[in-house]
């Protein structure tokens, strides 16, 4: 996924280089594979932009994490804390302990499973987390899941944007995040779909966020001229946001203050691309049931 820094991370310097990415996935690597030899840890996968990119400034790394022992959390952490510290990379570990994995009392979806299947073998570290996983009720149904998805962002969104107690603290910068990247894969949760429940790749490699915009045009002509200008200025802002920060020598904080706001105001843009989609999705779910 993405994270979007606050202010005061921002204005501090605590934001990760490429290097940096590179420093936190060796560190995850060497202690997850600790963890795993010592059993407290059944398996990882470590996964996203991150692992493909050499770093990705605006991303967070990517952790599914299957847990063999009640004291897992605490290593866990005092990991999450230690990468944070030394390479300012922030880290989202899902953990689920291997009695929920293999009753299938979790929360990975079929379409996350099957892209680190994929392309993410490479991230694995000790038994693989997938092999050991028992389909959820969500399996069955991909468009039942992806349309689940959209109501519960769409639902999530409104309350996270009610809520918001400080601007741009720690909470508005997670809604933030989601703003430049929900619609964009609620795009490719689409195409999954259409494509047999896989993300759309090239030569065994997944495409850029931009080659799925394209494709998506082509694949949902009229659904995509609709949504088009919201994925647009999307798309825009989350360019710019990482530019921003891969030359933020050069930038004050008071310039990064009014790229959030900017953000903040693609609010609408946000919602109205996944609403559209699950439109759409709710209109013609047999059809995608048949594909």
């Amino acid at each position: 996924m993405g994270y979007v820094f606050t202010p005061r991370e921002f204005e501090d310097g605590k934001i990760p280089t490429p290097e940096d990415y590179r420093k936190a996935t060796r560190m995850l690597r060497d202690s997850l594979k600790d963890l795993s030899d010592k059993g407290v840890i059944h398996g990882a996968n470590i996964n996203g932009s991150s692992l493909h990119e050499n770093g990705v400034v605006g991303s967070d790394v990517d952790v599914l994490i299957l847990t063999n022992v009640d004291n897992a959390e605490d290593e866990l952490r005092r990991l999450r804390r230690d990468v944070r510290e030394e390479t300012y990379v922030p880290l989202d570990l899902i953990t689920i302990p291997m009695w929920m994995a293999q009753t299938g009392n979790h929360d990975v979806g079929r379409l996350y499973a099957t892209y680190l299947q994929e392309f993410c073998r490479d991230g694995i570290v000790g038994n693989d987390p997938i092999v050991a996983l028992t389909p959820n009720e969500d399996w069955e149904s991909p468009p039942g899941e992806v349309l689940k998805r959209f109501k519960s962002q769409l639902l999530r969104l409104s309350k996270q944007r009610a809520n918001v107690r400080e601007e741009f603290d720690e909470d508005h910068c997670k809604l933030l995040e989601r703003l430049m990247r929900q619609p964009i894969y609620a795009a490719i949760d689409m195409l999954r779909l259409r494509g047999k429940n896989r993300y759309p790749s090239r030569k065994g490699k997944p495409l850029s966020k931009e080659e799925c915009l394209i494709l998506y045009e082509c694949e949902f002509p009229e659904l995509s001229r609709d949504c088009k200008g919201d994925l647009v200025k999307i798309t825009r802002l989350r360019h710019r946001y990482r530019e921003f920060l891969s030359i933020r020598e050069a930038k004050i904080p008071r310039q990064y203050v009014e790229l959030l706001r900017m953000v903040d105001s693609a609010y609408p843009s946000a919602t109205r691309v996944i609403a559209m989609n699950l439109d759409y999705l709710h209109s013609n779910f047999s059809s995608f049931h048949q594909e």
